[in-house]
Order: C-alpha cells, then structure tokens, then sequence
C-alpha cells in the first residue's frame, strides 16, 4: 500500500514535501478510522510524491478522483499563501492497483485509469 502525492509542477523542491504532507492530513480529516489508511499509517508508510503537472492538469486530476466509483482515501489542498491555489493531491492506493499488469484500452474502469496515471508520472523535483 502506498500514499501517492501529485504536486504542482511550479512549487519549489522543498514544497513539494510539504504539500504533501498538508494534503496527508486533509486525508486523515476527511476519512478518521479508514481502514485502509489506518493500515497504510501502522504498515505500510511508503510515500511518492509526483509531478501532478500545471494547475489545469491538476484540475483535471480531481475530477478524476471524483468518480462515483473510486471508494480509495483522497484529498487535495489549497495553498493559503497562494492564493489557496491547488497545491496537491493525495490518494491512498492498494498495492494491487499500482502492481496491476496493464490490459491496454479496454480496461477503463477507475482502477485500470489510475494504475496507468501512476505510471505515466515522473517523480517531482
């Protein structure tokens, strides 16, 4: 299991660690006594923080988690001394959607899209 962070691309390296941890804790207010996040805090700890891109693909990115059928811990944060910009994104992942073989095109379910973003994005830096 591991928590993936899609920070904006024009934020400093620095800030890319702390986005993500804000946003971390946007999830933990957003979901208390998650299962699945309580055991990727007590088990698991495996962070990646990514290039979530522009603040139109970020945009773009939540919409995308906002699917009716993504049941996974989510949240994103709002930079308060950026205008509440959309700094990050954060989002609770099972081992078995990052390990899932790719099935190609015809495997658009919500799982198979974010298994393919999670492999399309380079680490932030």
């Amino acid at each position: 299991m591991r928590a993936y962070f899609f920070t904006n691309m024009y934020l400093s390296s620095i800030q890319h660690g702390i986005q993500a941890l804000h946003c971390l804790q946007e999830i933990n207010n957003s979901y208390p006594k998650h299962q699945m996040l309580d055991e990727w805090a007590n088990e698991h700890k495996t962070v990646y923080v990514l290039n979530g891109g522009t603040s139109f693909e970020m945009n773009d990115l939540v919409h995308f988690f906002k699917h009716e059928s993504n049941t996974l811990p989510w949240a994103v944060f709002h930079e308060p001394s950026l205008d509440n910009s959309l700094t990050c994104i954060g989002i609770i992942v099972p081992d078995d959607i990052y390990n899932r073989p790719d099935k190609g095109w015809y495997d658009i379910s919500f799982e198979g899209e974010l298994s393919r973003l999670l492999r399309s994005k380079r680490f932030a830096k």
